[in-house]
């Protein structure tokens, strides 16, 4: 009898792609559709048959870029599934946009979420699949995807108690096993949204069940080969306190941004000559299940795309229509404006803004922080923007660059030398004024700079500022953790969330002014308080966008609003709806209802004193009298 050759399959792995424009994505394309092409060094399936070969993409494609601000990440449905992508799972950036925005998208295959739920139904998070199994060149190839415990709170769209993250290893192995057991898959893939050091761990202590672990969410290209070396090196780590795993699993990370992918080659055993039968115990299904996982890494690669290289025609075409479609589209509304915005340099650079505390309210309640604070040169249009229509142009004018954000942990001592910072040049105008959210202060222009902040005037998350304690803080990672200019004091604080997991701010307000405009399309002349708010629940379930801000006007950040719910009083509904939005969207202060759009919510951005100047007629005229 002849011996059973091994089997092999080739993994062409990417992950983290955000900008398919310029030729990016359709040479990205172009380079995976020659990879997958056989060739006479290529080996065919197990019996003769087609290449065993997948294509996987470990997650974040729709969110952020440019052109992601008008099509909401469409643009990217067309490069992912002319690469040929036969599984994916899902990452933070994906879901940008709401669920029901990712839901609605014509994928070619399917999105993995293993281990994350939707809280109320218990289903797949975001309609997700657990896994898949490929069939390809005879083999059965299991896949799964995971995320890490904090990739819950990444998500600007959607509350972090609505989605319940079950441990990952323990998932992994109960998937992996039910995919050998129960589905007959040859080898298991883990795909996972993770930071590297959840992926070692995942290697370590699931690696008797997944054959190798393809992660994103880094942006940087790895690859470690586990076995043997990297088993005992764990258990030498431990001191000898941890037991010599039964096998450590490959893990690797393809870089980002369409400029390299990974090629794996995995070789399988021969299949095993005899089949497990219903008798088979526990015990002896775990054994073959482990020994099953046997794979080894034949060869790997990380094959850069070349700048230069050939584009993939049908790719090109379908990105030129949606960066046309940007141009086309500048004139799309976005929203409306009860008042003018002011985006001049000479009002952000040295005063309080109405536009910086719109930006800076909905910045800091997306990413759920004690306050929000930007430098004013975020803001880049130097213009009024006029009451009425927003379109598009007003979006990307005032944020032509996609700044990367962050969640960072501060002391009170930190914020106050920020502050000081921020208003230490003025009346220059320099980019480091600050627009401000949960702050409030004042600052006497009269004194010199690095003692003007009034310590007494300062308010933190509505209590006075207490200089021990520590805040969460959202801004710009240029201003923490990188501490650039000026703001040295926020150099190197502790990250909440990175920029790899916060939403830009064109996404941000963009998101804001799209669920505006979903409570307008949801009120009705004669509807009550609480068949708007049951609407309201109803859109936000489906949608993703909203689901905090809901409860925080259930739970009394509502005000009078939540307290009409709760009696169920029936009062009239422009009230109603605009005392809801203020709260459980915008804010107090930022909706209002515009009576010459008949009764429509509108953004009413108007200054409340958050950043209150102390003698500056005096310290122009000294200013001027000096020079």
């Amino acid at each position: 009898m002849a011996t059973p050759k091994k089997r092999r399959l080739t993994i062409l792995h990417f992950n983290d792609v955000y900008n398919c424009e310029n030729g990016n994505g359709a040479r990205f394309v172009a380079a995976i559709k020659r990879a997958s092409r056989p060739s006479s060094s290529s080996p065919d399936g197990p019996d003769g048959g087609e290449r065993a070969l997948v294509v996987l993409f470990s997650g974040d494609a729709l969110f952020p870029s440019t052109v992601s601000t008008v099509t909401m990440g469409r643009h990217m449905v067309p490069v992912l599934n002319l690469a040929g992508v036969d599984c994916a799972c899902l990452g933070n950036h994906d879901v940008d946009g709401g669920v029901a925005n990712f839901g609605g998208m014509d994928w070619a295959f399917p999105w993995l979420c293993t281990n994350a739920d939707d809280a109320a139904t218990g289903a797949p998070f975001a309609g997700c699949r657990r896994s898949c199994v490929l069939e390809r060149g005879g083999l059965r190839v299991g896949v799964i995807g995971l995320v890490e415990p904090e990739w819950a709170a990444t998500l600007p769209c959607v509350e972090e108690e609505d989605i319940v993250v079950k441990p990952f290893v323990d998932e992994a192995r109960r998937h992996a096993r039910a995919l050998r057991e129960q589905q007959g898959a040859d080898v298991v893939v883990a795909l996972t949204h993770m930071r590297l050091p959840n992926d070692r761990r995942l290697a370590l202590e699931a690696g008797a069940d997944v054959d190798v672990i393809l992660g994103g969410h880094d942006h940087d290209a790895a690859y470690e080969p586990g076995g043997p070396a990297a088993a005992a090196a764990a258990s030498a780590a431990s001191g000898g306190g941890r037991p010599l795993p039964e096998r450590v699993a490959p893990v690797v990370k393809s870089g980002t941004d369409f400029r390299s992918y990974s090629k794996i080659v995995l070789e399988l055993p021969a299949p095993a000559a005899a089949a497990a039968t219903p008798k088979t115990t526990a015990a002896a299904a775990a054994a073959a299940a482990a020994a099953a996982a046997a794979a080894t890494v034949a060869e790997y690669a990380l094959v850069s795309v070349p700048k230069d290289g050939p584009e993939d025609p049908q790719c090109a075409a379908a990105v030129s229509e949606y960066t046309a479609a940007l141009e086309a589209r500048m004139g799309d509304p976005l929203g409306f404006a009860a008042d003018d915005l002011d985006a001049r340099f000479a009002t952000v650079r040295s005063r309080e803004s109405n536009l910086g505390d719109l930006v800076a309210d909905v910045f800091r309640r997306a990413l759920r922080a004690d306050a929000a604070l930007l430098n004013s040169g975020t803001f880049r249009s130097d213009a009024v923007h006029p009451r009425g229509e927003l379109a598009v142009r007003d979006l990307v004018a005032l944020f032509p660059l996609l700044d990367e954000t962050a969640v960072v942990r501060a002391t009170g001592a930190q914020l106050l030398a920020a502050l000081e910072n921020g208003v230490g040049s003025w009346p220059r105008l320099e980019g480091r004024f600050p627009q401000v959210s949960g702050i409030r202060f004042a600052f006497d222009a009269r004194l010199p700079p690095g003692a003007r902040v009034l310590r007494e005037s300062v308010e933190v998350a509505g209590a006075p500022l207490d200089e021990a304690r520590s805040y969460t803080l959202a801004t710009k990672a240029f201003v923490s953790p990188e501490g650039k200019d000026g703001y040295d004091a926020l150099r190197g604080c502790d990250a909440v969330r990175d920029p790899s997991s916060c939403p830009v701010l064109p996404v941000v307000l963009r998101s804001a002014l799209h669920a505006l405009a979903a409570v307008n399309a949801m009120r009705a002349p004669t509807a009550g308080v609480r068949a708007f708010a049951a609407k309201w629940r109803a859109a936000a379930a489906a949608s993703g966008n909203g689901g905090q801000v809901v409860k925080e006007a259930e739970a009394g950040g509502g005000g009078a609003a939540s307290a009409r719910l709760k009696r169920g009083e029936e009062e009239e509904e422009e009230e109603q709806a605009v005392e809801f939005a203020r709260h459980a969207m915008l804010g107090e202060g930022l909706v209002a209802a515009d009576p010459q759009r008949g009764g429509a919510l509108v953004i009413a951005a108007r200054t409340d004193g958050r950043i209150r100047i102390v003698g500056e007629e005096e310290a122009r005229a000294a200013l001027e009298a000096r020079h």
